[in-house]
């Protein structure tokens, strides 16, 4: 079967399969999806009219996220058979991403099944206001900023691009020297390509982007996208470390922009320590687990 490459001219059938049921993990996004093509080949094949989404590189082939537009146990058997014709190893076929409503169809095939990570949740209400004692250091360090620089918070242009790629650049070699952790690096590099294409295609694809200036220069990106119509995604976050509370102040003022939606999806962990704390100090109010699933022999 012929895999197609996912193209910005698809994004129409993505979203035709997408919207036959509301979900709340970050992938299932076209947006989110594109960006990767950045890292992965990434294809796509209508499978007994289900979207069928395929991520390859040197290592193989795997899905991100299971077939939109409903499950089949022959959908599902197709689907590994083309990703064993590239990896002959059932360890690296695998789907990702699999919601918790979705569990039952894979717990009564014949799979393995493992909780990938979690995605954390906060009140919209709560990011744009930092008001309560459990978000009072966040608060603390807003108003730090706002007492200490002058700053402009505009949308994402352009003309921008570059600049935010150097932030980013120098945002990532700091953090660098302060974890050596491989799989944090490597996250960090892989990141920085997803950036790049998100930003290359930026006026065709529905982000939502804001930058901080202080100083004349762009100090802050932050950026996302809706996941459903009560659910916004944020899917980047920078900050020049220099400038104590600007990472709150970019947070908490893309947080306000957001009143529609009642919830923030503010991703995974990645299985991080440092980013784990980082994402319960914005007291989550409640967390969304991601499943993989492996075929048994």
């Amino acid at each position: 079967m012929e895999l197609l490459p996912l193209n910005l001219s698809d994004k129409a059938t993505f979203n035709l399969y997408l919207k036959k049921k509301p979900h709340i993990l970050s992938n299932y996004s076209f947006e989110n999806s594109f960006i990767w093509r950045g890292l992965f080949d990434v294809r796509w094949a209508l499978i007994n009219e289900k979207f069928c989404l395929f991520f390859k590189n040197e290592v193989g082939c795997f899905m991100n996220m299971p077939p939109l537009g409903g499950l089949d146990p022959e959908t599902i058997k197709t689907c590994f058979e083309i990703m064993e014709d590239f990896n002959h190893n059932r360890e690296i076929s695998r789907i990702e991403n699999i919601e918790p409503l979705d569990l039952v169809f894979f717990k009564e095939g014949n799979f393995r099944l493992y909780e990938k990570t979690q995605e954390y949740i906060v009140a919209q209400e709560d990011m744009g206001s930092l008001k309560g004692e459990k978000l009072k250091h966040k608060r603390s360090l807003y108003n730090f900023f706002i007492k200490n620089y002058k700053e402009t918070f505009r949308n994402y242009e352009e003309k921008d691009r570059q600049d935010v790629l150097r932030l980013y650049e120098d945002w990532m070699r700091e953090r660098m020297s302060k974890n050596s952790d491989s799989i944090y690096q490597a996250m960090l590099k892989d990141n920085f390509k997803a950036l790049s294409e998100m930003l290359v295609h930026f006026g065709n694809l529905k982000f939502l982007a804001k930058v901080a200036e202080c100083d004349r220069a762009i100090r802050g990106f932050i950026s996302g996208f809706t996941l459903n119509p009560g659910l916004f995604c944020i899917n980047f976050e920078i900050a020049d470390l220099k400038f104590k509370g600007l990472a709150q102040f970019i947070f908490c003022e893309f947080s306000k922009t957001l009143s529609s939606y009642p919830q923030i999806n503010i991703m995974d962990d990645s299985g991080i320590e440092n980013i784990k704390q980082t994402k319960l100090s914005y007291r989550p109010i409640k967390t969304i687990s991601s499943y993989t699933a492996l075929m048994n022999a």
